[in-house]
């Protein structure tokens, strides 16, 4: 607001009504000489009225358009303005909070207020007040109290009625009435998802509108501006009903960003003034929002406001008054420059308040004084600035000072100059009467003003009534640049921004005057003393860089002369106007419309126009190069003027733009500005003056670009430059300041390309992902553009260009860059460009889209960084030079044809350094290895002298890729953990991005989908695909030349601003990781799961482009692979239209691809049974299909990859990359492996490297891990390294960059000293002799922090990998502590060890043939007292019983029960073990939960339940009968609680089981009758062949059968007829019940176990049959069992469960044609068996292939076709035929010689005990001489029984200790799983489930039968459901159907 309304009205202040307890600091508007006057919280401008409440927040407020009609309402539940809670079910509550301190400046007018907060909520809130705007702002907002209720800051609440409109992005973007679009139908245009729903916003604008007034031009009453876009700024909304069923209220909210919000409340716009793809702009500007400081200024109406908090000088740097302020205190300034007056109040905190407050305001003061009587302030004035010395003691009221302004000066004549921040007046000219108007304008070249243009559709100059986007026609304006303010008797102008305009005057009679006005951005008085000479300095160099000093006596010279004459008499040749007086139109007939828009107008199109210039350039060249033959030709040069008259008379000059903003601002420079340098001698000052107008008019000032604003068809109009544009901006500059011989131009460019030349700094790391990066090097040496692509090889060498430019231009001058920008300008070549190329080329992970640009290839970008760094390695400090000279000549080596492509006379400098250095036998040819990680980029890079290794990552920060303006259109997955091999092949330089299959690019792990979404996104194009990601865990740690990487990954993602929404695979996730040592790179994948695709995930080993021939040679395990060549093209590989399957290659353990340069590349699998695919491919690829050139070419690749199949879980790879190896070293490396792999799962994935004594650990989890002797408190990527002396290196990083804590590192061995910590280490040393290292990572941006500790002893090596029948010699390295003595042992991690596993006092360690164990530590305690350990894995992991699922699962349950063991139920820990493991339950199929591990789950449930009682998150679960279900009563179920996530959960609730009939509130739901039941069974019986049985439903809405009265009757259950008279159903629903008691449909999400009466009706003499229905009709088996006459019943689904007797003996139909199953009986070294051996179509076929002792399942074949089968052995089919089965097994690998296969007659052979035959029956006597007799034994991991006698048991056998049958085989190995005996099968139970009772006491096994309600393994199945869904009767016998 301006002062001179204070002074009409009288200047009133405010003080603070209705507070609440605590401190108060109060800013009312100054007091009067009078006194103070009423206090008033209501502010009211021209726009709007609004009234403020600070005891909570509350804000109402109205437009005044409406005159008294209120808009918003505070009586609702949600409270404008006020901070709230929102609980659970998105209800809003009101904080319990108090003020605790009031900053309040408002008076009638406006001002400012705000609130400190306390209580329930902590935090900072400010208003300020405008005359059009209130902007709100709160920062540091905390929940402080006792809920983990979510903070919302409600932004407006509105009453909505028939006129009430509203702008929202979505479910529907538009600007709609409310009531209509929320019952509309279409979905196009409805907000019918917003009812009574809270709904997060997505945008990347950030604004929305509302209004109530219904008109044509869509008047708005308010607008809501966020601080960032929609997204950011987590803007909700919905439209509550109130229970009505009619929308009453428009809710609208953000929550807080990490604690912070900012908002503008916009009063009197249009909608037309808002667009859809542009943000919005406010008259206000945030100074500061933290929780020491809100401050914001509106510059137009001469205010700014400080709400100062804490104590603490700040500055600050407004454009209405510089301000310093010392002390918590609130400060209101409101300047009139008109008036010549500005107003100073200050106020002081009530309570706790300085002695003193010192303020200083930079206002340009002539005097100051107090008002009022107070006698507080000290007031002196110095220079303009007012200081202000306030006594606090006498502070009764704020204080507020008055200060006369300078006068203004007032200048006269109609061409004006002025200085940014310069204040003058005009006077209103004579001529000029009644009411005049002023306004600034850009006078075009014939004399009219410059018109608005089109940003969007139409890119030119708009007609009336037109408009584009939120241009309207009209004429542009220049108040940007300097703003022009009316007052009485002319105007005030206030210089903003360097440029040129025109102020305008005009009257009411149309008449006007028009003044030019031009402001410098500096005074010339700070300008560097500068004269003629030093801008001819410029000119010399600039013109020697483009045609040298004298060619002739340049080596090739001559001929780059002849061809500059060529080029120039060409185009001179075909000048239309060739020496001719004038040149009268197109110079080039040629170029007219060949480029450009054909809608424009030659002259008005710079894009057609410009290729006239660049003529004109090569004409210049030709002129100006002596020794040509067209050197000063005087004919040639007066064509040049003319064309020049011609160009920049008519075509070039102040106009508006049309088409392409750039060529108009910054190409046409790069071509003109030389052009005018290189002839400027011959010019005149009136033609440089002329030539240079529209350079300097389009860009007068580098900072910024669209200086012509709205006449710019950039959409920004005016806009600070940056990235590679400023350094155009600034050369442009240079340039036109050594032309018009202008010092500020000149120093301009210096300057603003000096705030480009620094090093990006990140202040929050863990904001990356909301804020995006600025353009820039980084750091750790990251160049980034476009907010989140790294760029080095593209933008990067851009930026480049100009930044080598400048500095030779100026060399010499008065104009020089700091010392910091020359550091910064070493650093960017060093670690930029010298770590970011190979041999020359470009590394392609740091080109971005470029790849897809042929002519852009790793050589030409590469080639072109050289250029730069060839004109700059002299500039560098002597030890970069030398490091850089070295790869120079490295790199020119390599490229021989380098300098031969050096044409032209602006490369012959180069061309000679480039010589001088090949001729410099003193230069040493090398680059260093290195190995940097770049974790600002997500980037990789490892060299060593043989190689280079590059790995390209993904994450929230950066994007998979770039793809936009047709370019990369393939490229979704180049950052996929993509790895980049470059050796002696030249792998990626030509055609390889056009012809690779872009679904298997090398590294990548994908599903390999076609992604483009074919809209278009922010370029324009249609296209798609990229995108960010959702994890933060990418990055990794290095020790010198040595480093991991890793990265989490996700198929979910985040949109990029302005592109179509991308769906990949959104339940994609894994974790992948590298280490990359000397000659291997040990590559892991771990935890790869997938959901609802029918899509393989697919892991990428390599891709190589092989020789011309494709007649490289692939070796595996040293047999040659002949495989067929399949021939493609791209397209046809994006889309998989074409067959891509590959070759199996099985049990392979190496692998080798012959090289066409290098020497090849091998590849070493550590597991066994490791299965590949392998594909030979020819693909012929377009550069047209990848991008937008030419040319087609056709390539040989060998495609090598892991298949996960489809959907997989918990699936995992691992192999080892051998750079530059010949296949003898290949195989010679596999047969002794230097790696261990030590973990490779969801927690952690580690490796060891023996030779190097390296470990690498990443761990995943935020609660970290442990892997052998190292445990991490949290995600982390961690190093260790030991030498040969006992030095400990430690590396630890932050992956995440969101820890802002610590990391604790604890190492399990022995250390002696702190040899070396970086700062942010500390170590501890604890008495169980491990060491705690804390790592504080806040700031570290992703980087290592290390550590150096002397080891006291250390067990060498410290992990290995062996086969069984191998041997390892370990040895104690002594680093001091004086071992004498040593003694050696070993221990098997799951099982006691094989008796010939064994440790010698040498520390020899021998592993028998039959280990069992897959993991062994070794153990050396010494006489010191150190126990020092070494780790052994042996081979790969047996196959496990389990589904991978469900034993990571149980590690995660059984994390969750220790979680409370350890610390209690209701302790934090626990909590969070119970969540995760409830969610991840939620994730895994009922059917899977109720097989495996039911009671796991069970005790999950209960314990869920304890964790959470009585907190704001209990759940409870019940069950209820309802009467028609009365007779299963009474019934007891479990398991119903954890369908209620703990993510969803919404307050204290509980799952309700219902069991019969449910009351709705439409009255009971009926489960259909019989009748219906039949008929719906009927119309799915059509896909009853091909539908596979549906997994149990996890997340539907409903996935309940609702109950009916009448009992379901099918006719057949399973395939058994049922008997209707003994038949009985219930239904079972399940409900989410709230505190209020009100019950919503829950979808179930985890198995429930339902124990109910057997009703009268079945039997259960009879056989009893039993299934659920679902909704969809369709029949599920259903997992059941009889106890003591009650049913217990494992749901795995809710809905229509039916109970019966079977019908008579016979389940088959007779007359139904039945399938065999014909297994070959001769199969050697294993046996396969079959759950069944015939059977009607449509029966499940499970077969299991059993290895022999020491064998393993090598193929199963079906009908002669190899079949994929489970880890377990099993496959299953369907029966549609005949069926031949057969299977190969071999033996397994092992280390050792003459091992021996187990009997044939007998149990296996032990290493433990001895089995002894007697007449034929087998006894087994123990070590200690007794028999095991009456008992079971577990011997080498099989169970066998024993009789009184001491004889082991065959056959079927009953145990009366636990009341089971079982079954031992001829052996006498317990029998497990599916048994056919005797032609019957059975099931024999797999694992053991449940407690089964038996424990050991001794040597005995005992069973307590009262506690044995559980299913031991090996026992036999009755009456009732296998686990697998078959039925069985109470013999066993599986009931077929």
């Amino acid at each position: 607001m301006y002062l001179k309304q204070k002074m009409r009205r009288g200047i009133s202040a405010a003080l603070v009504a209705a507070m609440t307890a605590g401190n108060i600091l109060t800013v009312p508007a100054a007091p009067t000489e009078e006194g103070m006057p009423n206090v008033k919280n209501t502010v009211e401008t021209e726009s709007y009225q609004a009234e403020l409440n600070l005891s909570d927040g509350e804000m109402v407020f109205k437009n005044k358009v409406r005159g008294e009609k209120e808009w918003n309402t505070a009586d609702k539940a949600m409270i404008p303005g006020a901070t709230m809670f929102l609980e659970g079910d998105n209800s809003a509550r009101k904080a319990d909070m108090t003020a605790a301190n009031v900053l309040n400046s408002m008076d009638a007018d406006g001002g400012a207020a705000g609130m400190q907060m306390s209580g329930e909520l902590s935090g900072v809130k400010s208003w300020f007040f405008f005359d059009n705007e209130i902007l709100c702002l709160g920062a540091d907002i905390a929940n402080t109290g006792d809920t983990t209720d979510k903070i919302i800051n409600v932004v407006d609440n509105v009453t909505v009625e028939k006129t009430t409109y509203a702008g929202l992005t979505n479910p529907a973007n538009g600007y709609r009435n409310i009531l209509k679009a929320s019952v509309d139908t279409n979905e196009k245009y409805s907000w019918k998802k917003i009812v009574d729903t809270a709904t997060k916003g997505s945008h990347a604008r950030n604004w929305l509108t509302a209004s109530g007034i219904e008109d044509s031009q869509k008047s708005l009453e308010w607008s809501y501006v966020f601080g960032d876009t929609i997204t950011n700024s987590k803007v909700f909304y919905r439209f509550p009903t109130e229970g009505t069923g009619e929308v009453k209220q428009f809710e609208l909210w953000t929550l807080p960003v990490n604690g912070g919000y900012q908002y503008t409340l916009g009063a009197g716009k249009k909608q037309g003034d808002f667009a859809n793809n542009a943000p919005a702009e406010t008259e206000n500007r945030v100074l500061e929002n933290t929780g020491a400081i809100q401050a914001a200024e509106n510059e137009s109406e001469g205010t700014l406001a400080v709400n100062k908090w804490t104590d603490g000088e700040v500055n600050l740097k407004g454009k209405v008054a510089e301000v310093a302020l010392n002390e918590a205190a609130s400060v209101v300034i409101e300047k009139d420059g008109a008036a010549g007056k500005a107003l100073i109040t200050v106020a002081k905190p009530e309570s706790g308040a300085s002695s003193q407050i010192t303020l200083s305001a930079a206002l340009d003061a002539e005097s100051a004084k107090e008002l009022g009587s107070l006698g507080a302030a000290e007031v002196t004035t110095d220079g303009g600035t007012v200081t202000m010395k306030l006594d606090t003691a006498k502070m009764s009221s704020p204080v507020s000072v008055e200060v006369q302004l300078k006068k203004i000066d007032v200048v006269t004549g109609e061409t004006i100059t002025l200085v940014r921040g310069d204040e003058v007046k005009l006077e209103t000219p004579e001529e000029l009467t009644g009411n005049v108007t002023w306004s600034t304008k850009f006078l075009k070249y014939d004399g009219t003003y410059l018109r608005n243009v089109g940003s969007s559709k139409k890119k030119r100059e708009l007609k009336e009534g037109e408009a584009d986007g939120t241009r309207k026609a009209g004429d542009a304006t220049a108040d940007h640049l300097l703003s022009v303010t009316g007052v009485q008797d002319g105007a005030i102008l206030n210089a903003k921004n360097k440029g040129e305009m025109v102020v305008v005057a005009a009257d009411e009679s149309g008449k006007s005057k028009q003044w030019k006005v031009k402001v410098l951005h500096e005074d010339p008085a700070n300008l560097p003393e500068a004269g003629p000479e030093d801008y001819a300095k410029i000119r010399t160099a600039w013109k020697e860089s483009l045609i040298g000093t004298n060619l002739l006596q340049e080596d090739g010279g001559a001929e780059i002369l002849a061809a500059l004459n060529e080029e120039a008499q060409t185009a001179w040749d075909a000048y239309v106007y060739k020496e001719g007086d004038v040149c009268e139109g197109i110079p080039w007939k040629e170029d007219e419309g060949a480029k450009g828009n054909a809608n424009i107008p030659y002259e008005d199109d710079a894009v057609e126009f410009r290729p006239s210039v660049k003529k004109l350039l090569a004409m210049t060249k030709a002129y100006a190069a002596e020794g040509g033959a067209l050197y000063k030709n005087e004919a040639l040069l007066k064509d040049m003027i003319e064309i020049l008259d011609y160009l920049c008379g008519k075509c070039f000059v102040p106009k508006s733009q049309t088409d392409n903003w750039w060529t108009w601002e910054i190409g046409i420079q790069k071509d003109l500005i030389p052009a005018l340098i290189l002839i400027r001698d011959e010019l005149n000052e009136e033609q440089i003056m002329k030539y240079t107008e529209a350079l300097y008019f389009f860009q007068p000032d580098p900072f910024y670009e669209g200086a012509i604003n709205t006449a710019s068809t950039h959409g920004k109009g005016y806009r600070k430059a940056q990235g590679a544009n400023i350094i155009d901006c600034s050369t442009t500059a240079v340039g036109l300041g050594a032309l018009r011989e202008d010092n500020e131009l000149v120093y301009l460019g210096i300057q603003a390309s000096s705030q480009t030349f620094v090093i990006q700094e990140v202040e929050d790391s863990s904001k990356i992902a909301e804020t995006g990066y600025k353009s820039g090097f980084y750091p750790d040496g990251s160049y980034l553009d476009h907010i989140s692509v790294p760029y080095l090889g593209a933008y990067g060498i851009e930026f480049m260009k100009g930044g080598v430019r400048i500095p030779a231009l100026i060399a010499g001058t008065p104009w020089k860059y700091s010392e910091e920008v020359q550091k910064n300008l070493e650093y960017y070549i060093v670690e930029g460009f010298g770590n970011g190329m190979y041999k020359g080329m470009m590394l392609d992970c740091l080109k971005g889209r470029s790849v897809s640009r042929p002519q852009g290839s790793n050589k030409a970008a590469g080639r072109e960084a050289m250029v730069i760094i060839l004109q700059m390695v002299d500039s560098l400090s002597d030890e970069a030079k030398a490091q850089t000279l070295s790869a120079l000549k490295c790199w020119l080596e390599e490229d021989p044809g380098f300098v031969e492509s050096l044409k032209g006379a602006e490369n012959v400098p180069i061309k000679q350094k480039a010589l001088e250095i090949l001729g410099d036998s003193s230069i040493e040819s090398r680059v260093p290895a290195v190995h940097k990680s770049y974790p600002l980029m997500d980037r990789a890079i490892h060299r060593t002298d043989d190689y280079l290794f590059a790995v390209s990552m993904y994450s929230e920060r950066i994007q998979n890729s770039e793809i936009m303006n047709h370019e990369n259109r393939f490229g979704w997955h180049q950052s996929n953990g993509m790895t980049y091999l470059y050796d002696g092949d030249k792998q990626y330089t030509e055609n390889f991005w056009n012809t690779v299959n872009p679904l298997r690019l090398p590294g990548t792990t994908v599903v390999p989908v076609n992604i483009g979404t074919g809209k278009p996104d922010s370029s324009g194009y249609a296209q798609g695909g990229d995108f960010l990601g959702t994890e933060s865990w990418v990055g990794g740690s290095s020790i010198g030349n040595y480093g991991i990487s890793g990265m989490a990954f996700t198929g979910k993602n985040r949109g990029i601003a302005g592109d179509a929404s991308v769906t990949y695979a959104p339940k994609l996730k894994g974790k992948k990781s590298w280490f990359m040592f000397d000659d291997e790179i040990v590559c892991l994948g771990a935890d790869i799961n997938n959901k609802n695709m029918n899509v393989p995930v697919e892991t990428t080993i390599d891709n190589r482009k092989l020789d011309q021939d494709g007649n490289n040679g692939f070796l595996v395990d040293g047999q040659e692979m002949d495989l067929p060549v399949k021939e493609a093209n791209v397209k046809e590989l994006a889309d998989r239209s074409v067959d891509v399957s590959g070759v199996a290659c099985e049990d392979i353990r190496w692998a080798h691809v012959e090289g066409t340069e290098s020497a090849g590349t091998g590849y070493y699998f550590p597991e066994e049974n490791t299965e590949i695919q392998v594909r030979r491919a020819k693909t012929t690829g377009s550069w047209r299909d990848i991008g937008t050139f030419d040319g087609e070419s056709t390539e040989n690749y060998l495609e090598m990859w892991f298949d996960h199949g489809e959907n997989p879980t918990g699936a995992s790879y691992s192999y080892v990359l051998l750079p530059e190896t010949d296949a003898g070293e290949t195989e010679a490396y596999a047969a002794a492996p230097e790696i261990a792999v030590l973990a490779n799962n969801k927690d952690a994935q580690a490796v060891y490297h023996k030779g190097l004594n390296i470990t690498g650990i990443n761990f995943w989890n935020k609660n970290g891990g442990s892997v052998n002797d190292v445990t991490s408190s949290s995600a982390a990527s961690v190093m260790l390294q030991e030498s040969e002396t006992g030095l400990l290196t430690v590396a630890v990083s932050d992956p995440t960059m969101k820890n802002q804590g610590t990391i604790q590192i604890t190492i399990r061995k022995p250390i002696a000293s702190e040899e070396k910590l970086d700062e942010n280490v500390s170590c501890e040393q604890k008495e169980d002799g491990s060491v705690v290292l804390t790592f504080q990572m806040k700031g570290t941006n992703g980087a290592s922090s290390m550590a150096e500790l002397q080891l006291q002893a250390s067990v060498y090596p410290a992990a290995v990998r062996l086969e069984n029948g191998e041997s390892q010699q370990f040895e104690v390295r002594d680093y001091g502590m004086g071992i004498q003595e040593t003694s050696w042992s070993v221990s098997g991690t799951e099982q006691e060890l094989a008796e010939g596993t064994t440790v010698d006092e040498n520390g020899l360690l021998q592993i028998d043939e039959e280990e069992a164990n897959n993991a062994l530590v070794v153990t050396a305690d010494t006489d010191a007292g150190a126990e020092l350990q070494a780790y052994v894995s042996l081979g790969s992991p047996a196959s496990a019983e389990l589904p991978q699922e469900i034993q990571d699962l149980k590690i995660t349950i059984r994390n969750a029960l220790k979680a409370a063991e350890e610390n209690g139920t209701d302790s934090e820990e626990a909590r969070e073990a119970v969540k995760l493991a409830v969610e991840e339950i939620a994730d895994t199929d009922n059917d899977k939960l109720i097989r495996y591990m039911m009671d796991d789950v069970l005790a999950v449930s209960e314990l869920y339940q304890e964790a959470f009682a009585g907190t704001e998150y209990a759940v409870e679960e019940a069950e209820e009968i309802s009467e028609d279900a009365a007779e299963l009563s009474p019934a007891e179920a479990q398991g119903m609680a954890l369908s209620i996530l703990p993510s969803e959960a919404e307050g204290p609730s509980r799952a309700v089981l219902v069991i019969g009939e449910a009351e709705e509130e439409d009255g009971p739901a009926a489960t259909p009758s019989n009748a219906d039941f039949v008929e719906n069974r009927k119309a799915t019986a059509s896909n009853a062949d091909t539908e596979e049985d549906a997994p149990a439903a996890k997340a539907t809405d409903s996935n309940a059968e609702e109950p009916d009265k009448k009992p379901v009757v099918p006719e057949k259950l399973g395939g058994v007829k049922v008997d209707a008279e003994h038949c009985y159903s219930f239904g079972t629903q399940l409900f989410l019940e709230k505190e209020d008691g009100e019950r919503n449909r829950l979808s179930m999400k985890a198995p429930i176990r339902l124990e109910v009466a057997l009703p009268e009706c079945i039997d259960p003499e009879r056989k009893i049959v039993a299934a659920v229905f679902g909704e969809n009709g369709k029949e599920y088996p259903l997992t059941w069992k009889l106890e003591d006459d009650r049913l217990v019943l494992m749901l795995s689904r809710t809905g229509t469960i039916v109970l019966a007797n079977a019908e008579g003996e016979e389940p088959e139909n007779p007359e139904t044609e039945l399938f065999h199953v014909a297994i070959d009986p001769d199969i050697p070294n294993g046996t396969v068996t079959a759950n069944r051996l015939e059977g009607p179509e449509g029966t499940e076929i499970i077969l299991k292939a059993v290895p022999d002792s020491r064998y393993r399942l090598n193929a199963l074949y079906v009908n002669g076709k190899k079949v994929k089968t489970a880890s377990d052995g099993t496959y299953r089919l369907i029966l549609r035929e005949d069926i031949e089965v057969t299977a190969e097994f071999r033996r397994k690998r092992s280390g050792g010689s003459g091992s021996s296969g187990s009997s044939s007659r007998g149990p296996a052979v032990s290493a433990s005990g001895i089995w002894q035959n007697e007449g034929g029956r087998w006894k087994y006597r123990r070590a200690d001489g007794s028999y095991e007799t009456n008992s079971w034994s577990l011997i080498q991991n099989t169970w066998y029984c024993f009789d009184a006698e001491g004889y082991m048991r065959t056959g079927w056998y009953f145990e009366t200790k636990d009341q089971h049958w079982y079954y031992l085989l001829p052996s006498g190995a317990m029998a497990t799983g599916w048994q056919n005996i005797d032609g019957k099968w059975y099931f024999l139970n797999d694992i053991t489930r449940g407690n089964t009772g038996w424990t050991r006491q001794e040597s005995a096994w005992i069973v307590n039968q009262q506690q044995n309600p559980g299913m031991p393994q090996g026992a036999l199945y009755q009456s009732g459901m296998t686990p697998d869904g078959y039925q069985v009767d109470s013999q066993g016998v599986w009931v077929q159907k």
